[in-house]
């Protein structure tokens, strides 16, 4: 506590049933508590820190009243994250309630030691006697208080219920989970970091469900860590466009006009913004051509956004559809190996066969039909790695209606036609730059 009390102010509250609260009186809910309490001592945005139940909690408090919750911090995630009870929890809960019911205290406080700062796998001689004892006495104290009638002062848990609802937490998370805790709460940890749009993971080796007793200094410091970044302000992330005449945008008048260079404009209010540090387009490159050529410089500009738009000049030199689709994958693997799928936009590729100069590069019909084949692959192995791909191949075909949108070559898109473009990329970048 005196680690995160130094700079920000902390607040401890006792949930319902614990510590010194008083029972309620009627229907009530932890999460509502809780929103009341930070309504009480007039704060109107708060990191939210939970272990266990508390991280459910927290969850809550934020689906409730996103704009209210700054970060969250989840260690051990349990409680209204679990959804339904998980079946290897149910002997544990079983073993203490027959204990408390003939009132055998000794007995109920030991099955909690040894269910949650055990663990599953770990014997008590392996954990610190001094966590064991604390938390022996907190349990024991928790469970010496008075029960209330649940049938006049019910609990009402949010609704939908967290567990169904991560996708829409847009505040950063941190999730950390102990190796030696159960089965279903480091399920339930990987679940939260998967689904929630900004979240990470941290899996602590050596450590069970009390893991922020068992190392509070280095949960300090992580907390500590992952506020610093939160309330750090955005710079701009490194962006590097890969791809072929659609990237560079060759025939376009300025190069502010090229689709890359728009979108890092349009982005430019976000948070964090990007910064283009290098489009490696070339008029004529297939997706060889990006695996000899555009890869290698990876390592020397070291992006930490990339967007990929390839395949046209594998349609128009003939390149066969199954070599098309295992270079494809190989450059998307490779991305994945630099950055995460967050970090990775692919975009489809337009239907040249409209334009005016269209059918100087065989037959329009055939060829259109491949562009659509190439782009359908590519959507599927964007979508098995868990990669946006944006679909701009309609937008495309309006090309043929108004020549606006065709460049002066009377082949490639003009600015116009990329400002449609970025249209609809932008939205879908800015989702992906808010998931840390």
């Amino acid at each position: 506590m005196p680690a995160l009390s130094a700079g920000h102010r902390v607040i401890r509250p006792d949930a319902r049933g614990f510590g010194e609260t008083l029972p309620p009186l009627g229907p009530w809910s932890h999460h509502t508590d809780l929103l009341a309490l930070l309504d009480e001592l007039l704060i109107s945005r708060a990191h939210l820190v939970g272990a266990s139940m508390g991280a459910g909690v927290a969850v809550e408090a934020a689906l409730a009243r996103p704009e209210a919750v700054a970060s969250l911090v989840l260690a051990a995630p349990g409680g209204a994250l679990f959804g339904d009870a998980p079946g290897e929890l149910a002997p544990i809960w079983s073993a203490e309630v027959e204990a408390l019911d003939r009132g055998d205290l000794d007995t109920a406080v030991e099955v909690n030691l040894r269910a949650w700062v055990d663990g599953p796998s770990r014997p008590s001689d392996a954990v610190d006697p001094e966590v064991r004892g604390f938390v022996g006495r907190m349990q024991r104290e928790a469970f010496e208080l008075p029960e209330w009638d649940s049938e006049s002062a019910p609990e009402h848990e949010l609704s939908p219920p967290a567990a169904a609802r991560l996708r829409e937490l847009r505040c950063p998370i941190l999730v950390i989970v102990g190796e030696e805790d159960h089965p279903s709460v480091r399920a339930t940890a990987e679940r939260i970091a998967s689904e929630a749009p900004d979240a990470r993971l941290a899996v602590w080796p050596g450590v069970a469900h009390m893991l922020t007793l068992e190392r509070p200094d280095a949960f300090a410091d992580a907390v500590l860590a992952f506020l610093a970044e939160v309330e750090a302000p955005p710079r701009p992330l490194r962006y590097v466009a890969l791809g072929d005449s659609y990237t560079i945008g060759t025939a376009t008048r300025t190069a502010p006009e090229r689709w890359p260079d728009q979108l890092v404009t349009a982005l430019a209010d976000g948070r964090p913004t990007l910064e283009l540090v290098a489009n490696l387009g070339v008029n004529g490159y297939t997706t060889r051509d990006v695996i000899d050529a555009e890869l290698p410089e990876l390592d020397r500009l070291r992006p930490e956004f990339i967007s990929l738009l390839i395949g046209v000049n594998d349609v128009v030199q003939g390149v066969p559809p199954e070599t098309f689709e295992a270079n494809a994958a190989a450059i998307l693997d490779e991305l994945l190996r630099r950055l995460p799928p967050r970090r990775i936009v692919v975009v489809a590729t337009p239907d040249y066969t409209v334009t005016p100069q269209g059918a100087s590069y065989g037959d329009p019909a055939t060829q259109s039909a491949a562009i659509r084949r190439n782009n359908a692959i590519l959507r599927g192995l964007a979508a098995e790695r868990g990669i946006v791909f944006v679909d701009t191949f309609d937008l495309s075909l309006l090309a043929g209606i108004d020549r606006s949108l065709v460049a002066d070559d009377g082949l490639h898109p003009s600015g116009a036609q990329y400002a449609l473009w970025v249209e609809r990329v932008a939205p879908m970048v800015e989702e992906l730059l808010r998931r840390r």
